[in-house]
């Protein structure tokens, strides 16, 4: 065979080398196309559940029923107080005069509201509590203790002071038991009191010009000694206590020597008082000047629900913000009052596991007061 012919079958032969690689290159890449897609789409879906994984923002409170006059006639002097029934109905104890005694039942899902009590004492009242479905009214023929608060829970009690200590009883005419000793003869003012579960009660009151305040575990047995809750060092209005179930909030309307009432909190786990508070600054859009009369919720999840009374004498409103666990505001601030009238002094009262917040208030159209509502949905 001439030299040429096998010259040129060698490169035939070459060539067709050549040709079938990369036929082979081709036709190997051509299948991995697909993984790479499925590769994509796995990578997607798990980026979505990394995502769904991450917890939402907490979301601010907003107005579910619009405030309304819930009560024609109200005495200002004396504290009415808000709680929810085991049904899911918010209960709210009032005097509609210095010797009686109203309860109201309030449906926060539909606003409907039912007077279920209704008592005139023999003297002069000085609270209306609300227990579920009953209402315990302290008046001042009860004497045993001196400036008595009804502690809530399955077995109610009450807080006062009796023979130079803060005591507990069954009821004000039953024998006292020493939770604190206190020096002199100076009362507690606006003594306030809180269920904490399984954790027991804390107490809050206002004497010798300072805010004071303690716990009491399950056996109603002093849990710590009474500490102070630290301020400006200038005057203090009266506090608020609200539980969240992890931690006990202390609030309370703060005036340094020289500037304007404003708010102060502070947050500590159970069983402890706060050792420091904050001034919790006021948001914009209200009338501004004063703030002062506060209360404070616990929402469960781990927020707050702060309410408060702003503005100059004669104008004043209700507003309230909801607060992060560790007191930072979430969303806008809430009007609660109409924008034209004198509104203050609102208590707060949550139903569980509704979402729903019931908000109590005064209003002062004239000489005589009204007590005003509204229903907030903080779920």
């Amino acid at each position: 065979m001439p030299v040429s012919s096998l010259i040129g079958l060698g490169g035939a032969a070459l060539l067709m080398s050549v040709v079938a690689f990369f036929a082979g290159r081709l036709s190997a890449a051509a299948p991995r196309s697909a993984p790479v897609g499925t590769a994509r789409a796995a990578l997607g879906a798990a980026n979505d559940i990394a995502r769904s994984a991450i917890p939402a923002p907490p979301k601010p409170c907003w107005v579910a029923r619009q405030p309304q006059q819930w009560a024609p006639l109200v005495a200002k002097s004396i504290p009415f107080e808000v709680t929810a029934t085991k049904n899911g109905k918010l209960v709210v104890g009032y005097a509609k005069s210095s010797m009686e005694a109203v309860g109201l039942e309030v449906d926060p899902a539909t606003g409907e509201r039912n007077e279920r009590f209704s008592n005139r004492e023999a003297a002069d009242i000085v609270s209306i509590s609300p227990v579920d479905d009953s209402f315990t009214v302290l008046t001042a023929a009860q004497k045993a203790i001196r400036s008595p608060v009804n502690v809530p829970g399955p077995t109610p009690f009450v807080v006062g002071l009796a023979d130079g200590a803060v005591v507990a009883a069954d009821n004000p005419g039953a024998a006292p038991l020493t939770l604190w000793p206190v020096q002199g003869d100076e009362p507690l003012e606006a003594p306030r009191a809180i269920a904490a579960g399984s954790r027991g009660h804390a107490v809050a009151f206002r004497r010798e010009k300072a805010v004071w305040a303690g716990w009491l575990d399950a056996e109603r047995k002093p849990a710590g000694e009474l500490t102070r809750v630290a301020g400006s060092g200038g005057a203090v209005g009266k506090p608020s206590l609200g539980w969240n179930e992890r931690d006990l909030a202390v609030v309370f309307a703060d005036r340094p020597a020289d500037g304007r009432w404003e708010i102060r909190a502070g947050q500590a786990p159970a069983g402890t008082i706060p050792s420091s508070t904050q001034v919790i600054s006021l948001p914009s859009g209200g009338p501004g000047g004063d703030a002062f009369a506060p209360d404070i919720a616990g929402l469960g999840d781990g927020r707050w629900l702060l309410v408060w009374t702003e503005g100059p004498p004669g104008s004043r409103a209700m507003r309230a913000q909801t607060l992060s666990s560790s007191l930072a505001p979430i969303g806008d601030p809430i009007a609660l009052s109409p924008p034209a009238g004198n509104f203050g002094q609102g208590v707060l009262g949550v139903v569980p596991r509704s979402g729903y917040v019931g908000v109590v208030f005064l209003s002062k159209p004239a000489a005589s007061y009204e007590l005003w509502g509204v229903i907030l949905q903080c779920g």
